[in-house]
């Protein structure tokens, strides 16, 4: 009896036991099943993903941008393959990233883990090398097994065949930084993407970049490549056909040489710029190489502003180049007759100050015609005081002085036209008259460009019509097809009285044919123009000249700065003459250097 008991109480034990352990079985094939489902069914596609990831590789295809051409065809930026050396980390095992490195650095020559460090793109494919001769990539296809997660892509790269003479015009490329991501992720940029600065490559990159394809490639488990899966190829960008005359360029940047400064050159006509000069210059050959950070501070903080395009970012005052707008102002205005006659002493009492004219020479009495031919301040002086500030300020916006000329280029400086109000608010002091006076002749606070100037002898050469200065005529598309054209775009008309404007012009020509711009003379083709000797605080008076030729059928409106020039007639006439004289058709100027000027001019360069 007793021993029946045990054993009941012993079955009893064991079936508590077996139904725990099914218990146990039965919640643990549910867990499982959940599991299964959870992964199968609910992140079934994000783990697909995922191993697909592991399996198939994206490569990006760049895709080649557009050219830059010349008015005439000519390439001013083209494109090249080049062999580059890209390493995937995802496809990198980490039991094998120190021994590929190391097989790689022996190939290439160079330190790989200081140039993974420096990557602007950890994470995604970073090239470690470009421009890799066929040596080392044969040396990197023989050893492809001992290289997991590296491989060899034909990518574009950017060639100049004249890196320095278009520099400024046609910008460069660099890698996009966070802060131009971050406004330019939804127009299609990623991380490490190549982005214009400065010149036509910024201001149009939208339609120079095309559109990357992407080539999806099965690896192996060593990251080995397998088979192309698809392939989906780039577009190239557009082409742009630029105004610019690439042999009028070659002519003014020989003409400058190595002066510090700028030519600008427009056809007054329609606005187009047929040259922009922008000296010294850099090699855009730099650019086509990746640029330390180093490198970079060098370029930006370079003593000479390299970077700097003088030719829409100077701040120059313009000297007697400016008694253009005083003469015609004075003229529309009613404050002066072409014809009354102004004496000029040598020297003018303002208030408490005496204000001279060129080395105190007396001019006495002129009209002015002969004010501009020998440049006169002391009858410029006077002409400004009659006109005041508020005419001669007003006069000078109609011609856009102070504003941006809205030229396809980013950076473009406004210069300063000053006026009373101006003075108070940001230097808080009142305007006085020998303010007026120093602006009547292009000094004090006025500012320009020689962008600008050039705008300004393209107004008074066609009769009053204000354009926007334009370097593009066109965008094509790799197929040849218009994508874009420009137009002459007229800004506004100005009033200009016909008879004002005909003794304007004949005033200029006496300047350029027996005046203080003669060195810009030319035998075949007759040139107007205004020198202007501008007053530099920080070294030797700026050079300046501005005119357009021919007189009867203007062609060409030119602007010359050369910084630290010295006298305008001396320095910057005689290149503006043989820019002009080049161009037109021969190289014969009116004077050599063995002839003397048409007679002893007084008055300022």
């Amino acid at each position: 009896m007793h021993l029946e008991k045990v054993d009941l109480e012993q079955r009893r034990e064991f079936c508590r036991r077996s139904n725990a352990l099914a218990s146990i079985v039965i919640l643990l094939f549910l867990f499982l099943g959940g599991r299964l489902w959870y992964l199968q069914v609910l992140r079934g596609d994000i783990f697909q993903k995922a191993a697909d990831n592991n399996r198939i590789r994206a490569i990006r295809q760049r895709a080649e941008r557009g050219l830059i051409l010349d008015r005439k065809g000519d390439a001013l930026v083209r494109n090249r393959a080049r062999f580059g050396i890209f390493l995937d980390p995802y496809s990198l095992p980490i039991e094998d990233s120190e021994k590929t490195m190391r097989n790689l650095s022996e190939i290439l020559k160079a330190d790989l883990k200081e140039k993974i460090r420096e990557s602007d793109f950890p994470g995604g494919q970073i090239e470690l090398a470009r421009d890799v001769n066929l040596e080392k990539v044969s040396g990197i296809s023989e050893r492809r097994s001992d290289l997991p997660g590296v491989f060899i892509e034909v990518t574009p790269e950017r060639n100049y065949p004249y890196p320095r003479l278009v520099s400024h015009s046609v910008g460069y490329l660099r890698q996009i930084s966070e802060e131009e991501l971050a406004a330019l992720k939804e127009e299609g940029y990623h991380l490490g993407d190549l982005i214009g600065q400065g010149g036509i490559e910024g201001f149009y990159d939208s339609f120079l970049r095309g559109r990357d394809g992407c080539k999806w490639v099965e690896v192996n488990a060593r990251g080995k490549p397998l088979k192309v899966l698809d392939n989906y190829p780039s577009r190239p960008g557009n082409n742009i056909i630029l105004s610019l005359d690439l042999n009028l360029q070659k002519i003014a940047a020989e003409a400058l040489g190595e002066k510090a400064g700028a030519v600008v050159i427009m056809d007054p006509r329609n606005g187009e710029v047929l040259s922009l000069i922008s000296n010294p210059g850099f090699d855009l050959e730099t650019f086509t190489r990746p640029l330390s950070r180093e490198k970079w501070e060098e370029l930006s903080n370079d003593s000479q502003n390299r970077l700097s395009n003088r030719a829409i970012q100077g701040r120059y005052s313009p000297g007697s180049a400016f008694k253009v707008i005083t003469a015609l102002a004075g003229m529309e205005k009613g404050a002066i007759k072409p014809g009354e006659r102004l004496y000029c002493g040598g020297t003018l009492r303002v208030g408490d100050r005496v204000y001279s004219c060129f080395r105190g020479k007396s001019h006495g009495y002129i009209n002015m015609r002969e004010a501009l031919q020998h440049s006169c301040n002391i009858y410029f002086y006077q002409l400004g005081l009659r006109l005041g500030i508020g005419a001669l300020a007003s006069f000078s916006r109609q011609f856009d002085l102070g504003e941006t000329t809205g030229i396809d280029l980013k950076g473009e400086d406004a210069g300063l036209v000053p006026d009373p109000w101006w003075k108070r608010i940001w230097r808080e002091r009142i305007w006085y008259p020998g303010d007026t006076v120093n602006m009547s002749i292009g000094q004090g606070y006025l500012l320009v460009t020689p962008l600008q100037m050039a705008s300004l002898m393209s107004v008074i050469a066609n009769g009053g019509t204000l354009f926007k200065p334009r370097l593009v005529k066109s965008i094509v598309s790799p197929g040849g097809k218009t994508v874009l054209e420009f137009k002459p775009q007229k800004i506004r008309s100005l009033s200009l009285k016909p008879k004002n404007l005909r003794v304007l012009r004949e005033s200029l020509r006496a300047v350029v044919s027996g005046g203080t711009g003669w060195r810009a003379n030319l035998s075949f083709v007759e040139v107007a123009g205004k020198t202007g000797t501008a007053q530099n605080p920080r070294g030797e008076d700026h050079s300046w000249f501005i005119g357009y030729a021919p007189i009867d059928s203007p062609r060409l409106a030119i602007a010359v700065l050369v910084e630290h020039g010295g006298e305008g007639g001396e320095t910057a006439a005689p290149i503006a003459g043989e820019i002009l004289g080049r161009f037109l058709g021969a190289d014969r100027m009116v004077h050599s250097e063995h002839q003397l000027p048409p007679a002893e001019i007084p008055g300022e360069g």
